[in-house]
């Protein structure tokens, strides 16, 4: 789950994130967005400048959605699609460096290039330390 501002996003299996405004008391849904595999979403990051929702699934697939302004989410549509290291646990965006950064199992982190999603990187911590 993740919140910005009047929006919650909400990841379940099956690959679907569902967007509520919360803005009111009662809070609304707004639209349903998947990736293109359908796999379970292991975790999601939002980029509140450009109104970019990011998702890792399970099979190691990253989505860039664009969910647009608040109040126009019903025109969200996936921005970009790629296979990445399947034992994905986390992604996260920086939005002063421009860069998403993706977290497996293995203890590798992976710097992600904003415009092709190619890696910039990789630091590898090890666990027994």
């Amino acid at each position: 789950m993740v919140r910005d501002g009047n929006r919650m996003f909400i990841s379940c299996s099956g690959g679907k994130i569902s967007i509520f405004d919360i803005s009111l008391p009662i809070s609304q849904f707004q639209i349903c967005v998947s990736n293109n595999k359908k796999q379970r979403i292991r975790d999601i990051s939002f980029d509140i400048i450009r109104n970019y929702l990011f998702s890792a699934a399970s099979d190691g697939e990253v989505c860039i959605f664009n969910v647009q302004k608040p109040g126009r989410e019903r025109f969200a549509q996936v921005n970009a699609s790629f296979e990445s290291n399947p034992k994905i646990r986390a992604i996260a965006w920086s939005n002063s460096r421009s860069e998403g950064f993706l977290g497996d199992d293995d203890g590798v982190i992976t710097f992600l290039n904003e415009k092709n999603g190619a890696p910039i990187c990789n630091l590898y911590f090890p666990f027994n330390f």
